[in-house]
């Protein structure tokens, strides 16, 4: 089963109905993101997704989008996973804290978001921050 084109409403309910379970998404998820040609994907953990995905096929969590892997950009801190928002400057950092904007997803997903992916932060965007910042200063 392709799960390319569905809405979380759809993966919520194949999960509900167990006609997919969380590791299934997951695994198929990276599947998605390693055949794909577009290279949008900065860091990758699989293991905390896995693991995660694992406590929700065994209703150790539960929530309204549990189970449901999510990528975010490479500009939010995610304690212990590379975050570089697409700088050569940053490519080895790795954040002790997480930023805010994870914290909040991670409580609307009940403490159980599968944030496991990192897009890519597009150049173009981080310029145009930068050339706001000179202007502010």
């Amino acid at each position: 089963m392709s799960i390319r084109f569905k809405t979380l409403a759809e993966l919520k309910r194949l999960l509900e109905n167990k006609e997919i379970s969380s590791c299934e998404l997951v695994n198929e998820t990276f599947k998605n993101i390693s055949s794909s040609k577009t290279n949008s994907f900065i860091t990758l953990d699989e293991e905390a997704a896995l693991n995660k995905a694992k406590d929700f096929d065994e209703g150790k969590v539960d929530g309204d989008l549990a189970g449901i892997p999510i990528a975010q950009k490479d500009l939010f801190c995610t304690k212990n996973l590379r975050t570089t928002c697409g700088s050569k400057i940053l490519e080895n950092f790795i954040p002790p804290y997480d930023a805010t904007v994870v914290d909040n997803l991670s409580a609307a997903f009940r403490e159980e978001a599968l944030v496991a992916l990192q897009q890519l932060f597009q150049k173009v965007l981080f310029a145009l921050q930068l050339e706001q910042i000179q202007v502010d200063l």
